[in-house]
């Protein structure tokens, strides 16, 4: 099995995800209500688990404050490997994009750790920015 399974298999464990062949092969996978994207890829010369955080729906009445809100969190984020804020392509809702390196390092404790670290955020995020404490569903 190749790292990036394994990771994923690790992380269903981690989590309790009975069926890892499903995260595997959709890369999607909810904790506490948020949803969560996975996917394996490029970035220079090495390999990254891509996240991609749902943070939600932007209310049309918070659109302006959230947009500055997310803009100045980027600034102060810096980059991919520590996360920025995005409006997902697809269906307009701000989600949070990261990557970490797939290497040995990165286990499944290590991976939840930081998918609940995420939710958090996101959760954080829809109350203080949106006002809305309701879960999101991409």
């Amino acid at each position: 099995m190749d790292a990036y399974r394994t990771l994923l298999a690790d992380l269903c464990r981690e989590v309790g995800i009975a069926d890892a062949a499903s995260l595997i092969r959709d890369g999607r996978l909810v904790i506490d209500g948020t949803e969560i994207a996975l996917s394996r890829g490029l970035g220079g010369d090495a390999e990254y688990v891509w996240i991609c955080v749902d943070f939600g729906e932007i209310p049309r009445s918070k659109t302006l404050s959230a947009y500055r809100a997310m803009l100045e969190a980027n600034l102060v984020a810096g980059g991919l490997d520590t996360g920025l804020l995005s409006l997902h392509a697809g269906n307009g809702r701000a989600v949070l994009v990261t990557r970490r390196p797939l290497t040995t390092a990165l286990s499944g404790e290590s991976l939840a750790h930081a998918l609940v670290e995420y939710v958090a955020m996101a959760e954080s995020w829809r109350a203080r920015v949106c006002g809305v404490r309701d879960a999101p569903g991409m």
